[in-house]
């Protein structure tokens, strides 16, 4: 297909006006096609201009969404490294559950070994008995 640079276009544009303001097209029909194929091609260019802004906006928007993307995958990758800096392998839990399930058994057999005390533990005497010992260490110069 035949294309024109634009100051062609302007020409043949500028053309098909004179013809109809001057009324050329009337007596010489054969003329009117031209002016179709300029109008054509005029309607063709902008068209074009248009798709062009557009596919620019389009892709300005997608930029900017895929900017915002990518900051946010950065941002969950710096969360889970700290995550995984935070978190203890699981072989290193297992060995401390095993240790605090063995001293766990420790204590509980110590317990057992541990004579039962007496339910009915006088607070005031023992008290009065505490002060009694005090009381005669005192006397003696607690020097002995």
């Amino acid at each position: 297909m035949f294309t024109f640079a634009d100051p062609a276009l302007e020409l043949l544009e500028q053309f098909a006006q004179i013809r109809l303001l001057t009324g050329l097209c009337i007596e010489r029909p054969e003329l009117s096609y031209l002016e179709e194929y300029v109008y054509q091609r005029e309607s063709k260019r902008l068209e074009g201009k248009l798709q062009a802004v557009t596919l620019r906006s389009d892709i300005s928007a997608l930029r900017a969404r895929c900017e915002a993307e990518t900051k946010e995958v950065h941002r969950l990758e710096c969360f889970l490294e700290e995550t995984q800096q935070l978190t203890t392998p699981v072989e290193e839990f297992e060995k401390k559950k095993a240790s605090q399930e063995k001293n766990i058994e420790l204590v509980k057999n110590k317990a057992k070994s541990i004579p039962n005390p007496p339910e009915d533990i006088n607070l005031d005497e023992l008290i009065d008995n505490v002060r009694r010992l005090e009381e005669e260490y005192a006397g003696r110069g607690g020097n002995e």
